[in-house]
């Protein structure tokens, strides 16, 4: 349980990220050199000092996955827009840049940004290949155990969960319904994110209703096959269900 509250605490964390990328705008398809992540600093001419970035391009059904990483001055908490191109990025806020770079041949981004608060240069080198981006979409088949007290003994009750995956603003997210009829009385809403590494992926599903209680679903799964051994289900507050912590497991049977 301890590890599985971990993982949704990480997954929170690198799905909501430093930057909330609201829009990107490439070409037909993400620049395959793009592709990657790229590690880097920045350094301000104003005596701001300087700081790490990280910059994570990844792409799914021809959408960009991004992940921009940084503490800078000139960031604050406004939505930005990403526009990449075979041999330039930019980050836009309200239609002003506030961040670009020319990409050499050598897989180098060089160039500068500027702000009320601060202006200077940076640069990022592409340091890896990431983990190819997997498709969660489809119907899932499990059970749903909730924890008990001894001497009870815990009863596995079915469950049905159909998901669709998409990238919103450079972000993987999933939709999907969790129907689970010995659990609750109608299927239930979900939103979450995912996240895929090279052998696992995180999954975290959050129920949508705005009445009732709070349903939320996390999970480190395994892409080899496409599965879940063993995830957490926590239910808070609005009306009683039968549990307030669960164990449940799923299998990916068709998309």
């Amino acid at each position: 349980m301890r590890h599985l509250l971990t993982t949704v605490l990480l997954l929170l964390g690198s799905a909501c990220g430093d930057i909330q990328v609201r829009s990107v705008r490439v070409g037909p398809v993400v620049p395959v050199d793009l592709q990657g992540e790229w590690i880097g600093t920045w350094n301000s001419a104003r005596g701001a000092g300087t700081g790490p970035l990280q910059i994570r391009l990844q792409e799914f059904r021809g959408e960009p996955v991004v992940s921009v990483l940084i503490e800078n001055p000139c960031i604050e908490a406004r939505d930005y827009q990403l526009v990449l191109l075979a041999d330039s990025i930019e980050l836009r806020a309200e239609g002003e840049t506030v961040f670009a770079a020319s990409i050499t041949a050598e897989r180098v981004m060089t160039g500068s940004f500027q702000c009320e608060l601060d202006q200077g240069t940076w640069t990022a080198a592409w340091g890896r290949a990431l983990p190819t981006v997997g498709d969660l979409s489809g119907r899932w088949l499990g059970t749903l155990t909730p924890a008990v007290l001894p001497p009870a003994v815990p009863t596995a009750r079915p469950v049905q969960l159909e998901l669709e995956q998409r990238v919103q603003g450079g972000t993987l997210v999933l939709d999907g319904v969790l129907d689970a009829p010995d659990v609750w009385p109608l299927p239930v809403v979900l939103r979450g994110y995912t996240i895929f590494r090279d052998t696992s992926f995180d999954l975290l599903l959050q129920s949508e209703a705005a009445a009732g209680p709070v349903v939320v679903l996390s999970a480190l799964g395994e892409r080899e096959p496409l599965r879940v051994g063993l995830g957490l289900a926590q239910a808070f507050g609005g009306a009683p269900l039968p549990f307030a912590q669960a164990v449940f497991t799923l299998e990916w049977q068709a998309p």
